[in-house]
């Protein structure tokens, strides 16, 4: 019962118990040379043989006398073979350093490739694919150890049959960033995979993968609804996050307001980021979410949300749905201004749609007696309106509407609506409103206007006219088919031609062709506006514009400019005549803009007339912004001027004027554009004073020039002549003299 200390100093040992634990030597026999042979495939028991086919296996490890046996299983593999293998038995009655004889012929060659890879999917990732796919199973009879690799072969090519191997793989799934080098977002990339097994015998391809890297929009939008007591209160929202999610690393950002409670910001994200944030309301006071829930919590950043980015839209779009200090995606709210209308032989129930954009459909309900209510069907989120087509007659039905989200949250049901079928409907759906005008081309106008939510709607009829008062007859009716009822309805008017003044009206048809009131008249005027910017002496590879008219983006997008002579861009661009616009050019696919304007809106401001066509001759950001430092030096009937250069991109050169007094009217006397910045002003009356103005000009057909530099004055004298006299003449004449006599 005693314990023994031992030390050594090797490296390694072996301790050896009686009745315990023995060690054998394995000699193995295979007839050829450099196959790998392993017990157990331990590394430790694991030889290569010679070149006459033999190898020992020492220190292999079975019971010690009196012990049971002990199996073992050796594996033998070579280059073009499958994987031989057989159990060997260390017997009790070997010797704690018995030698074991063993032989294994190497016989059945492996030339027969895996199965190919299945199931290979990628998922997006900023600048990157994730590839995963189901890992192959070699033939057991062949490699029971299943010794499989993966090549990964990428192109942008569908279906290439030349697509390159980009990497090789133990695991089913890879990270594809290229290295390091990353892929290119928005660019398609398609992927297959290959199986290989020891031997290199190569599998068939899996199924294609095709991924678009991409950074995915994520919309946040917060409500405020029920949860917070005075709304009125409220003067904004913002949200705050960690550094890795364009969040601000927790500076508050504002939010844009989109209704009485709720707020809406967006931003780009990696799909593989999980932004931490929270949500501050200001009203006189940051209050951060849930500070004020937990007695424990101190810091703003404590304690923050943290959600996961998803695809929930199939485009790269991300959306979350919030309130105040309750944790998770909320529900959607309860569905506003349910309606129910009974027809002949169905009954169709309309809503407004819900605000949120995370809501993906509708569930209707109905009921005979307000208690008992069966689920009837759902409506997408596309849809404001259902139709009930198992009404039966003299029975009045009960209505809710419910909205789901994304995240299968359901809502609280709308109000209860009901209605009966009926024959006797001859109530217009409601008046149409919001009718707006977009110019698209010169001969086309898209109309958009509010959806109606009469339950029984059928759809809306386009009428125009150059009359102002529309008459609603079949010539000026517009649409051949009605516009369907949607969320967001719109029609696009092909038929129009630049230089009229069309007048349009529209009205909503219901399921019996009842017809509502018109909209009110809304009027369009298109002008052909040719936009012609000479931008001199700079070289952009593109120009592009953009403005507040919806044909010309509308702004922040850009129209891009053809080039048409060697300095000049232009492009033709319908608009509305009598309607203000805003816009400003930019080139280089807007990497340079102009600076702001002296206007209202810091733009370029115009309002095209009412005529067929106008063309704009412009000139790159107005005028120069003018020269600095501007000197005056005096000489004989002469002013020396100087000054220090315009930074103005498209500034060509100078010009001076100049004036006998600095009250009266100043004249050019420069003859041409200077292209230095000095000036010599010759041919003055000396004792006369000069005043001068410099100017920068800018080069294009249309040379526009800088406001005047500060005023310079000189005064031209003559010249100053000065003597210089040596009073010690004599005594230098004395010094030369007795010099010479020595």
């Amino acid at each position: 019962g005693g314990t023994i200390n031992f030390t050594t100093n090797a490296r390694d040992g072996s301790l050896l118990v009686k009745g315990g634990y023995g060690r054998r030597t394995v000699h193995v026999y295979v007839g050829q040379a450099d196959a790998i042979v392993s017990i157990d495939n331990y590394s430790a028991w694991t030889r290569k043989t010679d070149a006459t086919g033999y190898c020992s296996i020492e220190d292999v490890v079975g019971w010690g006398g009196g012990g049971p046996n002990y199996d073992r299983t050796l594996y033998v593999w070579k280059q073009g073979y499958t994987v031989h293998s057989k159990t060997i038995s260390l017997t009790s009655g070997d010797g704690n350093l018995a030698q074991l004889e063993e032989t294994q012929t190497l016989s059945t060659t492996d030339n027969n490739p895996p199965p190919a890879p299945t199931g290979l999917a990628a998922v997006v990732r900023d600048r990157a694919a994730f590839l995963r796919w189901s890992g192959v199973t070699d033939y057991s009879n062949e490699d029971p150890q299943n010794v499989i690799t993966y090549k990964i072969y990428r192109s942008q090519i569908h279906n290439d049959p030349s697509s390159q191997m980009i990497i090789e793989v133990m695991q089913s799934w890879y990270y594809d960033n290229n290295l390091d080098n990353f892929l290119t977002n928005d660019d398609t990339y398609y992927y297959r995979v290959r199986a290989v097994d020891r031997n290199g015998n190569l599998s068939g391809y899996s199924n294609e993968a095709m991924v678009v890297p991409k950074k995915y929009r994520v919309k946040f939008y917060f409500d405020l609804e029920g949860v917070w007591d005075d709304i009125n209160s409220v003067q904004s929202v913002k949200i705050a996050g960690n550094s890795t999610s364009n969040l601000g690393n927790w500076a508050p950002i504002s939010m844009t307001r989109i209704d009485t409670t709720m707020w809406y910001y967006e931003c780009e994200m990696d799909p593989t980021s999980m932004p931490e944030f929270k949500y501050v309301v200001n009203n006189g006071d940051d209050n951060w979410e849930y500070n004020n829930v937990f007695s424990n919590i101190f810091y703003s950043t404590d304690n923050p949300r943290l959600v996961k980015i998803v695809d929930h839209t199939g485009d790269g779009t991300t959306i979350f749905t919030h309130r105040w200090n309750i944790d998770g995606d909320v529900a959607p709210r309860k569905p506003i201004n349910a309606v129910a209308t009974g027809g002949d032989t169905s009954i169709k129930i309309g809503w407004t749609p819900n605000i949120e954009p995370d809501v993906i459909r509708y569930i209707i309900r109905r009921s005979t007696d307000q208690s008992n209510w069966t689920e009837i069907g759902d409506a997408s989120k596309t849809q404001n309106l259902f139709t009930d087509t198992g009404a039966v007659p003299a029975t009045t039905y009960y209505y809710q509407v419910k909205a789901v989200d994304w995240w299968n949250n359901g809502g609280n049901w709308s109000a209860t609506t009901s209605a009966l079928l009926t024959s006797n409907d001859v109530t217009s759906p409601s008046k149409p409103t919001g009718l707006t005008l977009y110019p698209v081309d010169t001969s086309t106008i898209k109309l958009t206007w509010n959806p109606n939510s009469d339950g029984d709607l059928a759809g809306y009829i386009i009428y125009r006219s150059q009359d102002p008062s529309v008459p609603m007859t079949l010539e000026n009716r517009v649409n051949a088919f009605l516009v369907s009822p949607t969320l967001s309805p719109y029609y696009t008017d092909s038929t129009v031609t630049n230089g009229i003044k069309y007048y349009y009206k529209i009205c909503a048809q219901d399921q019996v062709r009842n017809i509502s009131t018109p909209s009110d008249t809304q009027s369009a005027y298109i002008v052909a506006v040719t936009f012609s910017i000479d931008l001199a002496n700079v070289n952009p590879s593109s120009m592009e514009i953009s403005g507040s008219a919806y044909s010309m983006g509308p702004s922040p997008t850009r129209v891009a400019l053809t080039h048409t002579a060697s300095t000049v861009w232009s492009k033709t661009i319908a608009v509305f005549g009598g309607v203000a616009l805003t816009y400003r050019y930019s080139y280089n696919n807007g990497s340079a803009t102009e600076n702001a304007f002296a206007t209202s809106s810091t733009l370029r401001e115009y309002t095209p007339p009412e005529v067929d066509s106008v063309t704009l001759n412009q000139d790159w950001n107005n005028a120069p912004a003018g020269v600095t430092n501007p000197q005056g030096y005096s000489g004989n009937q002469t002013a020396y001027l100087s000054w220090t250069s315009d930074s103005s991109v498209d500034v060509i050169g100078y010009t001076v004027k100049r004036a006998s007094s600095a009250d009266t009217n100043f004249v050019t006397i420069t003859s041409s554009i200077l292209s230095n910045t000095a000036y010599t002003d010759t041919g003055l009356n000396n004792g006369d004073t000069y005043y001068y103005y410099i100017y920068s000009v800018d080069g294009g057909a249309i040379q526009l020039q800088s406001s005047a530099s500060r005023m310079v004055s000189v005064t031209p004298q003559l010249p100053v002549w000065i003597r210089f006299r040596v009073d010690a003449i004599d005594k230098i004449r004395s010094d030369i003299a007795k010099g010479r006599e020595q």
